[in-house]
């Protein structure tokens, strides 16, 4: 009777572990890895054109950061959805090396702030262009390569719009 007892007990844990288990991503590496980039990086975005509204001088940089924040909480919203409906799994917090840099542009003011947040903006923007455009063009995954296609050109008009406001 016990061992009745001993194995019901077993096979209850069991179906409520695996009911409770996620599926594990559908996704191919690539296409993962390029699901959990663009997911990082958009959080690092947003966090960092959040400080731009805040601390920016020139009137063109705060409405460069107030579209930055519109358009890639979107994108990010929209990643989100993707990777659930893949199985994917997303940090649902920044990543440390983004909070890094969030914390070193919070350092400066003035044109200085100006300077640096665009810079880093080019730089982070350049990264995710070179990432879309692959994805566009190699990911496995259709619901994948079409959000890549989707977005690459917010992506680049970001970083042409980041460009201009260097000069």
């Amino acid at each position: 009777m016990k061992l009745k007892a001993i194995s019901i007990a077993c096979l209850s844990l069991a179906a409520a572990f695996f009911v409770s288990a996620k599926d594990p991503s559908s996704l191919n590496a690539s296409d993962e890895k390029f699901v959990k980039m663009s997911a990082e990086s958009g959080m690092t975005e947003v966090k960092v054109a959040e400080l731009g509204a805040q601390k920016a001088t020139r009137a063109e940089v705060k409405a460069l950061a107030e579209t930055m924040i519109k358009d890639h909480t979107a994108l990010n919203t929209e990643l989100q959805t993707l990777a659930g409906n893949k199985g994917a799994q997303l940090s649902a917090v920044i990543a440390p090396k983004g909070a890094d840099m969030v914390k070193d542009l919070e350092k400066y003011s003035g044109e200085e702030f100006d300077k640096q947040f665009l810079e880093a903006l080019k730089d982070g923007h350049e990264k995710s262009v070179k990432n879309f455009k692959d994805a566009a063009e190699n990911a496995k995954d259709g619901d994948v390569k079409a959000f890549a296609s989707k977005n690459l050109p917010t992506i680049e008009g970001h970083l042409e719009h980041i460009k201009r406001l260097q000069k």
